[in-house]
């Protein structure tokens, strides 16, 4: 909003100076009895003229995204608009001079003054897009900056919430202590919760400081963290991965499908006495890859404070990544809970 009102009181205060300059310049060239009605007019219907077709402009521009273009493509778009709208534009006023003002008759016009006119508003016009585009360019590299920072102090964040939850001493306790257990009944399993733990703390400490990662880097750790729970929960937790191989280089933000399986194991599975199933969904549905995380369970009426943070965050990386927010938690059927997002494909590098 303030942009906008930024933009028009710039876009009519610019374009009615102009108006008011080229008055007076007419004055002093030829003579005070030049200032009549009608060269009043005139420059009024210049100026307007000026104010419709360059916000025109600005909408094409907005629309059609011009901006977004490398120099050369923005170039080779904007210069012939601006000559259409310079041609356009003066043959309009060339009818109202005639037609409308009554500032000249066709006997006294001609095609070599008209496209003087054009090549002179061409100018004006070549003045006023470079201006725009600088101004907007300028703006646009000042959000992608703070865009930026957003993004790092989200990756900060949720480095600390990966360690936070992944050192936690229940967690940590749990996992060594049954990893004991199994030292004596079964080594060579203990050996491999030993390798998943240390798996898990590696990628926490590595991973959470880039801004995504292959989503089959990412399944692997979501199994290690799946098969250290398993060892506490026994046959209370059962899982599934529907994963299409298409998508398993598609790259998604660190911890992401991580944070959802971790909520859906502390909030849904360990609370319930018989426990229940996740399953561990990733495929592709226009244009984008949905992946979904649906457990057994139900959401509570009244969530804890604490319970969203992780969710939150994870929902503020994903807008700043891909321009919006597409987390969604939600109770899918009366004995089960869905959490998901999408990740879009066309913005994949």
């Amino acid at each position: 909003m303030r942009n906008s009102k930024a933009y028009w009181i710039c876009q009519l205060s610019g374009w009615g100076l102009y108006g008011l300059f080229s008055l007076i310049i007419s004055g002093i060239f030829q003579g005070a009895s030049a200032l009549n009605l009608k060269l009043l007019q005139f420059n009024a219907l210049f100026a307007g003229l000026m104010v419709l077709f360059t916000h025109l402009l600005r909408l094409h521009l907005k629309r059609r995204q011009w901006l977004s273009l490398p120099l050369s493509g923005l170039l080779l778009r904007l210069l012939p608009a601006l000559l259409l709208l310079a041609i356009v534009s003066q043959l309009v006023m060339w009818l109202a001079m005639v037609y409308v003002v009554h500032l000249y008759t066709m006997e006294q016009t001609s095609f070599a003054a008209y496209w003087g006119y054009v090549f002179y508003c061409y100018i004006i016009l070549l003045l006023w897009a470079s201006l725009y585009v600088s101004v907007s360019l300028f703006r646009q590299r000042q959000q992608q900056a703070i865009d930026r920072w957003k993004l790092e102090a989200s990756l900060k964040e949720t480095e600390l919430q990966a360690l936070r939850t992944q050192i936690n001493p229940h967690f940590m306790f749990n996992s060594l202590n049954n990893i004991r257990s199994l030292v004596c009944e079964d080594p060579e399993k203990a050996r491999q919760m030993i390798t998943n733990l240390s798996e898990l703390l590696r990628y926490g400490l590595q991973y959470t400081q880039q801004e995504r990662v292959p989503l089959a880097r990412e399944l692997e750790v979501v199994e290690s963290y799946l098969l250290l729970e398993s060892v506490q929960l026994e046959e209370r937790l059962v899982y599934t991965f529907e994963v299409d191989e298409e998508v398993l280089q598609v790259e998604v933000p660190p911890m992401s499908v991580q944070l959802l399986v971790e909520n859906a194991i502390k909030h849904g599975i360990s609370r319930l006495p018989q426990g229940g199933t996740i399953y561990i969904k990733a495929h592709v549905q226009e244009g984008q890859l949905q992946i979904e995380v649906v457990n057994t369970g139900q959401l509570a009426a009244e969530p804890k404070p604490d319970t969203g943070i992780g969710l939150n965050n994870a929902s503020e990386r994903l807008r700043l990544l891909f321009g919006r927010s597409t987390l969604q938690l939600l109770n899918k059927t009366p004995d089960t809970v869905s959490a998901s997002f999408a990740v879009p494909l066309a913005l994949q590098v």
